[in-house]
């Protein structure tokens, strides 16, 4: 997320405590990006034919071995 990669540094260099409002934002963006895992794993998309792709397992499969990792791993 863009936030997180302008707000983290932020904090980092001029921010020396975590404020409740800090941890607060902090959960935000966790449960935010959470949710857009979860929509990722339900959401259709096209394939190499152009033609949209439905089926909840070949979804999840296309995500899991796809940006799965790079976004579960950025959380």
């Amino acid at each position: 997320m863009l936030a997180t990669g302008i707000i983290t540094p932020f904090r980092t260099a001029f921010v020396d405590d975590d404020s409740t409002g800090w941890v607060i934002l902090d959960y935000v963006f966790d449960v935010l990006f959470g949710l857009d895992i979860i929509i990722n794993f339900v959401s259709a998309y096209h394939d190499k034919n152009n033609r949209l792709v439905v089926d909840f397992k070949r979804i999840a499969k296309n995500y899991l071995f796809g940006w799965f990792l790079i976004d579960f791993s950025a959380m």
